[in-house]
């Protein structure tokens, strides 16, 4: 069975896609936080950092949903 969009998630893929997004919703928030400070300073590498840590949470979030969704198909 492939793991695949259209396909609706399991009890356990949906527990799993929850914990992982407060998770990364609460290191976003952190990294939020950083980012406006910088701003707010007028701190270059706080800027580039929080900016950098934005992309970073958003890739791994995505990441972690697709290899719940295929591990649980398999």
């Amino acid at each position: 069975m492939n793991a695949d969009a259209t396909q609706p998630a399991t009890t356990k893929q949906r527990r799993a896609i929850r914990i992982l997004t407060i998770a990364m919703g609460v290191l976003l928030l952190a990294v939020l936080v950083m980012l406006v400070t910088g701003v707010m300073a007028s701190s270059a590498p706080m800027i580039i950092a929080g900016s950098s840590g934005c992309a970073a949470i958003a890739t791994a979030w995505t990441t972690g949903v697709l290899a719940i969704r295929q591990r649980a198909s398999k």
